[in-house]
């Protein structure tokens, strides 16, 4: 049985629900996390459809939230997030829902805009990934996730390029760069000024570098750290200067300062189908693959394309 989601009810009880499984979840994955109470609510009352799976007795066997957002191209997605307790009726639960959210979100959107589904499978999950082709949905694209193994030696910077700690007025320059960096590249929703300078504002900017030159930002790297934890979770170098060594003295100069902090274990993801070298660059950097997830789409009217 699928039922509407009702918010205050349900958050704890769904958290409490992946509580329990937390086991499935690598705990210092940077792709994926045990949502809590909070984060549920939040999904719950996004706006978005939110489904429920209960099942006889009224116990709550799963649920399928939606995250939404518009690409550069243009693409409106919705990220179906389904997730079913782990029991022997977990693919049928998940295959429930998947159809229902989808259902709901193809009757509360309108015809004509250019809309895909997306649903994501780890690497271990291959019973969900064979649901999700069941279901119509086609593999797109994949993100990796890498741990630091062997700390790499400093590399210098290029010559002309200088290096500094950013901002919070330096919002509007590093949203321009970030186009640069994104530009053309698919999948890509590309920040404006208001989300990077909530982004300064929750930072260590001691952790936020960048680059410039004489004419402005060139590149840029940031890492959030916790406990003996840090994640790299930003990297870009404007392509006007790609090729002469910055990622690397970006990333070199990130993991010393992790270093001092104490962090212990570091990890990152980004993109398999490695679009602008940063994947060969972490390889090159002493970073191992320990994970991946398979990012799938689905167009919700037949002939829009996958996105």
């Amino acid at each position: 049985m699928i039922t509407p989601a009702d918010r205050d009810r349900d958050a704890a009880i769904l958290a409490g629900l992946r509580a329990d499984s937390a086991a499935e979840i690598d705990p210092y994955s940077t792709l994926e996390a045990v949502p809590t109470a909070a984060d549920l609510a939040g999904a719950l009352g996004s706006g978005h459809p939110a489904l429920i799976a209960r099942g006889q007795d009224d116990r709550i066997h799963g649920y399928g939230l939606v995250r939404g957002w518009v690409e550069a191209d243009g693409t409106e997605v919705r990220l179906l997030d389904v997730w079913a307790v782990p029991d022997g009726r977990r693919t049928e639960t998940e295959s429930a829902l998947f159809e229902a959210v989808a259902s709901a979100i193809e009757q509360l959107s309108p015809a004509g805009h250019r809309i895909v589904l997306g649903a994501n499978s780890r690497d271990d999950e291959q019973d969900r990934s064979d649901l999700l082709r069941r279901l119509g949905f086609a593999p797109t694209f994949d993100m990796v996730e890498l741990e630091l193994t062997e700390r790499p030696l400093r590399s210098p910077l290029p010559n002309g390029i200088r290096l500094r700690t950013a901002r919070p007025d330096d919002a509007e320059a590093v949203s321009r760069l970030l186009a640069r960096v994104w530009a053309g590249r698919p999948y890509f929703t590309p920040p404006g000024p208001d989300q990077v300078e909530d982004w300064l504002a929750e930072a260590d900017l001691e952790l936020y570098l960048l680059a410039e030159n004489e004419a402005g930002l060139v590149g840029l790297a940031s890492a959030e750290f916790g406990g003996d934890r840090a994640e790299v979770d930003d990297l870009g170098v404007d392509p006007a200067v790609r090729g002469r060594g910055l990622g690397s003295a970006l990333v070199t100069d990130l993991l010393d300062r992790l270093a001092e902090r104490g962090a212990t274990r570091v990890r990152l993801h980004t993109e398999g189908h490695d679009p602008a070298g940063a994947l060969r660059l972490y390889l090159r950097l002493g970073f191992t693959i320990v994970g991946r997830s398979h990012r799938f789409r689905r167009a919700l009217w037949p002939g829009a394309g996958p996105g």
